[in-house]
């Protein structure tokens, strides 16, 4: 403790225990454990919303639910684990439109990609898909069950993301999805933990006089498409709390099936 100090970050931990207290600086003026998973969780991004969104599967040899609810988890908890002012860094985990409709708003879509999984050469060898994994998919169906429950981050995405919006004629046009999320007070508490400007991808921003426009990040290069009017799916604050409250209808409906 004398050396490093407070850690909450466990990599980052790890790095400072390590190498001591000269990487104790490094860390902290990089912010590298931070950076880089704002990177690699971006990446997954671009994965999940391209050509061949599926192929997770053969990557990552992973339950899709599980799969899933941890990278949603990322985004839905991120002022868990860093610091919920940080509105710069948390941008960087906002989960694109085109990922929502592609991922979240279909549960029957898991257990398709999971009969793909467990018909795998991998898993045909004998490596079983872990129970613990089925047992969370099915539990999932509970709506009372809040462990790893998808209903549960979903619900925090969609009413997150209509706080974010504050706009009177969305609230009217799902009225009553947000006052069944209001039922729950720790869900409307975790959902107000994070700063509105959170959730919004800036515009394009330009140096001085004379000095080139700053590199777009992945998020603001789908909304300058989306503004270009090139067909690409919208990609807005307002496009994608319409998204949060369709997958929440639909894994509700799903967890009374």
């Amino acid at each position: 403790y004398a050396s490093i100090g407070t850690v909450k970050d466990t990599k980052e931990f790890f790095t400072k225990s390590h190498f001591g207290p000269a990487a104790s600086i490094t860390t902290t003026l990089q912010q590298a454990p931070v950076n880089e998973a704002a990177a690699h969780y971006r990446a997954v991004m671009k994965h999940l919303s391209g050509k061949d969104p599926d192929s997770y599967l053969e990557k990552t040899k992973l339950h899709p639910y599980v799969f899933l609810y941890n990278i949603l988890w990322l985004s839905a908890r991120v002022e868990k684990w860093t610091d919920n002012e940080n509105v710069g860094f948390a941008r960087k985990f906002i989960i694109p439109t085109s990922v929502i409709q592609k991922h979240y708003t279909d549960p029957d879509n898991i257990k398709g990609a999971t009969d793909i999984l467990v018909t795998d050469a991998v898993f045909q060898s004998g490596i079983e898909v872990p129970q613990g994994d089925i047992r969370d998919y099915e539990s999932c169906k509970n709506l009372n069950e809040t462990y790893r429950s998808m209903y549960r981050l979903i619900s925090i995405m969609a009413y997150r993301h209509k706080l974010a919006l504050n706009d009177p004629t969305f609230n009217d046009d799902y009225e009553a999805q947000i006052k069944d999320m209001e039922k729950d007070k720790l869900l409307v508490k975790i959902a107000k933990g994070l700063p509105s400007e959170a959730l919004d991808i800036p515009e394009k921003t330009t140096g001085g006089s004379g000095q080139p426009a700053k590199e777009l990040s992945f998020l603001e290069k789908l909304k300058a498409k989306s503004n270009a009017g090139d067909g690409t799916t919208e990609d807005t604050l307002k496009q994608r709390a319409v998204e949060w409250m369709k997958a929440y209808d639909a894994w509700k409906s799903f967890g009374t099936t």
